[in-house]
């Protein structure tokens, strides 16, 4: 249990701060492409760090014993399939970045050589496949953390029936 809960409070931290950042990367986005690209990256990744702040929540009801807010397990559901559904979506997409790494660089680096031209030196393929590997592990971080705060949340509430049968 405290193995679960250790890692599920850094996992919620490294999550909570990396959405954080890219809620604040979405809402400059939002200024200077516009609203519709810039929302859907605001509400998905608004979605992590509020996951992310109620599972801290609910580890410290776990913790110091202290009761829980009537919301929050619903709040932290609803969040978690947000969450969880952003994180296939992720997943999957560093995926498909990792197998094609070498079709994207070609096709960009032919774009970005007319426009800029310290781009020769640059090895596209190689910072598509880190940024895919990136996606997957923050993907999973998110998978992981969803999880374990679901069934966190389900000894919590099987605990506390336990100690306060009505």
């Amino acid at each position: 249990m405290k193995t679960a809960l250790k890692t599920s409070v850094i996992l919620s931290w490294i999550n909570l701060v990396a959405s954080c950042g890219c809620v604040l990367l979405g809402l400059i986005g939002t200024l200077i492409v516009g609203p519709q690209i810039g929302f859907i990256a605001v509400v998905l990744f608004g979605a992590i760090a509020l996951h992310s702040y109620e599972s801290l929540r609910l580890r410290n009801c776990i913790v110091y014993n202290a009761p829980m807010d009537k919301k929050t397990p619903l709040s932290l559901q609803v969040m978690g399939f947000i969450s969880m559904f952003f994180s296939f979506v992720t997943v999957t997409n560093g995926f498909t970045l990792l197998r094609h790494a070498k079709e994207t660089a070609q096709e960009n680096r032919k774009m970005l050589v007319e426009q800029f031209k310290g781009y020769e030196q640059v090895n596209l393929e190689l910072m598509y496949q880190l940024m895919a590997v990136g996606m997957i592990v923050f993907g999973l971080a998110i998978l992981v953390n969803v999880l374990m705060s679901m069934s966190l949340l389900r000894w919590y509430k099987s605990q506390n029936e336990n100690q306060n049968p009505e």
